[in-house]
């Protein structure tokens, strides 16, 4: 199930729920080779992620189209506490839009999870709205991802 809010012009917030402990929901998020599976907006692009899990440290996720175009996101991860929250910044490598911030919250709700994403700091609607569109198709192939061996 998808909820999408917009908090404010210059954030937004997107709630989901999966058939899968918190534990497991979490590790998708902080693992390299899952978040490969996972963090792209639809199936026509592949993606490697380099993830060094530690306060101060940064993340890289290279999101390549299959007609050859590379969109690169780095960050830097603000707070981490397993299994229930990740805060982190978000940028485009060479994107002219400034550094935003993404904090994750993971809540059980029984066997499942809730996922709820604040995406905030956006300097403007259309690129608040255009993340929106972004994260819901990822959000999507997270469910996939969940519901397969690992």
């Amino acid at each position: 199930m998808s909820q999408a809010a917009v908090a404010s012009p210059t954030s937004l917030v997107i709630s989901r729920t999966y058939p899968a402990s918190v534990d497991r929901v979490f590790k998708a998020w902080i693992d390299a080779n899952q978040l490969g599976q996972w963090f792209a907006p639809t199936d026509d692009y592949t993606t490697k992620a380099n993830v060094d899990l530690r306060v101060g440290h940064e993340y890289r996720i290279a999101i390549t189209h299959k007609g050859g175009n590379v969109h690169t996101i780095l960050g830097t991860y603000r707070l981490i506490e397993p299994p229930r929250k990740l805060v982190y910044t978000w940028g485009w490598e060479g994107g002219p839009m400034a550094d935003t911030l993404v904090t994750v919250d993971f809540a059980p709700e029984g066997e499942a999870t809730k996922v709820t994403i604040t995406h905030e700091q956006f300097t403007n609607i259309e690129d608040r709205d255009k993340h929106n569109e972004g994260w819901n198709g990822c959000l999507n192939r997270l469910q996939r991802t969940l519901t397969t061996a690992v």
